[in-house]
């Protein structure tokens, strides 16, 4: 008891001095939830947790019994099985239909491709363009993102600690594609609001091409196949939410649109990049 009474006196002291806005807290299933509930609540600010693990049954009980919001450790795991190890999108559409029903609240969940404890998307794959995917999905996905430092850089690192790089080294290089590709997919997710949109639908999955809404109007368009591949095309049919005529235009830049047609698009992916469909 007099532990907690300390801990908790100090992160509200801590909060109070430095103004967070919340705290990220480590190895959550290492202690009782009832303590991590006096520790938020002594807060008084937002707290995401860890609970390292991949089983959507054992980490979403921790949300609001412990803590506000935790790492999508789920969502992190089926995110590198598709996009890293190419396994069909069939997966990311199963997770994400299960998790408004297992999770108290999606749009808190720290949602993320990599961090310091695991080995970087780049090592377990060395293709820029399948990287460029993951993290679009991440960025539209519901939750809070969370972008590991050097991860705009192509920080490629094994297990910890090889995965902690000196930051430095890079130079901080703000013109590389994976930098430009990161200020572009945020600046979208801004001036869409992603974060009010409603929770994801899943159009379509198959093994290399996913797309799924954010509501009519925004329209995430992804695929596994990486950067040595030729096109990948889909029609898919948008379930009568949008009238003909309507069109969507990438907000990343390639130029791309497509126009509603029989209630359907036909996207096409080049290079192995994504792309995010916004309605004009």
């Amino acid at each position: 008891a007099y532990v907690a009474q300390q801990l908790n006196a100090w992160i509200g002291a801590l909060v109070k001095e430095f103004d967070f806005d919340g705290v990220r807290v480590d190895t959550v299933p290492e202690v009782k939830p009832a303590f991590w509930k006096s520790f938020n609540a002594a807060a008084g600010t937002f707290a995401v947790g860890e609970v390292f693990n991949g089983d959507i049954d054992y980490v979403s009980p921790f949300q609001g019994a412990a803590l506000d919001g935790v790492l999508s450790y789920p969502m992190y795991f089926q995110l590198r099985n598709v996009y890293a190890s190419q396994q069909p999108f069939a997966e990311l559409q199963t997770l994400s239909d299960a998790m408004p029903d297992k999770f108290s609240d999606t749009s808190v969940l720290g949602s993320f491709v990599g961090n310091h404890d695991n080995p970087r998307f780049l090592n377990a794959r060395g293709d820029r363009a399948a990287y460029r995917n993951a993290l679009l999905h991440m960025l539209f996905n519901p939750g809070i993102p969370i972008v590991y430092y050097g991860s705009e850089q192509g920080f490629f690192g094994g297990s910890d600690p090889n995965c902690r790089e000196i930051m430095w080294t890079s130079e901080y290089d703000t013109s590389n594609d994976l930098y430009t590709f990161l200020k572009a997919a945020i600046a979208a997710r801004k001036s869409t609001a992603a974060w009010n949109l409603p929770y994801p639908k899943y159009w379509y999955a198959d093994d290399t091409f996913g797309l799924f809404s954010r509501g009519p109007g925004v329209l995430v368009a992804t695929t596994n196949v990486g950067g040595n591949s030729g096109d990948v095309s889909q029609t898919v049919f948008l379930g009568g939410t949008v009238s003909d005529g309507t069109q969507f235009c990438d907000a990343l830049g390639s130029g791309a649109c497509v126009t509603v047609s029989g209630g359907q698009i036909a996207v096409t992916l080049s290079g192995g990049e994504p792309q995010l469909l916004v309605m004009q």
